[in-house]
């Protein structure tokens, strides 16, 4: 006669989820792709976590259990935000099997977590040491968006679990569990262009006495709103505005102002620096369009050229950051970008002006 038994494997469960902010409730990678729903973030946003660890057996105790959570790129831990559910008597030390790797000695319900820094990148262990038949263990915690080059409007990354311990025959196992998550934030781009109105066309081959009108466009080419916004406008010694009431409160979209120098002088020697106010919000995909009508100073005696930069400071947050004039709690702020004279930056760019002597006879065309 034959007599056949049958053995079956069983693991621990290991599952990593994460908070939807939408809903309040945490979902593995599994119940995010099955909605689908996607987790994003920017800076200074605070991520909630959960890593829950089940014994399955009804019998036997797991041992030497260790948990580690390696967070992503661009996160820090926020100590003393974690939460544990599972009594810490269902993880007391267990009498050892011959053979076998020691059971743990340590106290294996830590109030906080072990933080290991590698370069960047944080990770939290905890030795759980031997967990009971049956018997679940869960943490919450939460982690911080930083404002680090990594953090940009498009980037993925994922957030894991991992966990070692040893079997019934004494062998080493590993668990493994990731959470996705995505980076969207604000991204201004600014664009100028010159038309000489006095003879219709680019701004080219412009002579003393001619208008002609710059036009300044601020997109949001990220994935959110960016708020705050505020536009710059550095205007060159060789041109002027075209007039007063331009820059004194009816200037299209928002009012403006000359913050430095004087914005009509027809000279060489004065450049100046226009305003606007500071806008509340630019959705994601918006544009908002600024329109500056100028007039070529006079004094020219050769051809010449000067070109008109434009910046935008906003930033990630619906607070107005300190750099603003705002409140000093600054996980209101976001990301802050200031405006900047550096036209290879998005948010800042130039536009030029070509001005050449006016043909004998004078007149500048038209």
């Amino acid at each position: 006669s034959k007599s056949s038994d049958t053995v079956s494997l069983t693991k621990p469960d290991l599952v990593k989820r994460i908070r939807n902010p939408g809903d309040g409730l945490y979902y593995d990678q599994a119940g995010l792709e099955a909605d689908p729903i996607v987790i994003d973030a920017f800076v200074d946003d605070v991520l909630s976590y959960e890593v829950e660890f089940t014994n399955p057996l009804t019998l036997t105790d797991v041992r030497n259990i260790i948990l580690d959570d390696f967070l992503p790129r661009g996160q820090n831990f926020v100590p003393l935000s974690e939460t544990y559910t599972g009594a810490p008597a269902d993880y007391t030390d267990s009498v050892g099997i011959p053979g076998f790797a020691p059971d743990c000695t340590a106290a294996p319900y830590p109030a906080t977590p072990t933080l290991h820094t590698t370069g960047s990148l944080e990770k939290l262990t905890w030795p759980l040491c031997n967990v009971a038949p049956a018997a679940t263990w869960t943490v919450r915690f939460d982690a911080l968006v930083l404002d680090e080059a990594v953090v940009q409007d498009g980037s993925s990354y994922s957030n894991f679990a991992h966990a070692s311990g040893f079997n019934t025959q004494g062998d080493t196992y590993t668990l493994r569990e990731d959470i996705s998550l995505e980076y969207t934030g604000p991204n201004f781009v600014v664009t100028k262009s010159c038309q000489n109105t006095t003879v219709p066309g680019p701004c080219l081959d412009m002579v003393a006495g001619n208008t002609g009108t710059f036009t300044i466009t601020v997109e949001n080419t990220g994935s959110r709103p960016g708020y705050n916004y505020q536009l710059v406008d550095t205007f060159p010694a060789e041109l002027r505005l075209a007039n007063a009431a331009q820059c004194n409160g009816s200037s299209v979209p928002v009012s403006c102002s000359v913050t430095s120098g004087d914005a009509l002088d027809n000279t060489l020697t004065t450049t100046a620096e226009l305003t606007w106010a500071r806008i509340a919000d630019l959705a994601a995909s918006a544009a908002q369009v600024y329109a500056v009508d100028f007039v070529v100073n006079d004094g020219f005696t050769a051809a010449d050229a000067t070109t008109n930069l434009a910046s935008v400071s906003y930033n990630s947050k619906a607070g107005l950051p300190i750099a603003f004039g705002g409140a000093t709690d600054a996980l209101n702020d976001g990301r802050v970008i200031l405006t900047n004279s550096d036209p290879a930056e998005a948010n800042t760019d130039e536009v030029g002006v070509n001005v050449v002597l006016p043909p004998p006879g004078g007149g500048g065309g038209g």
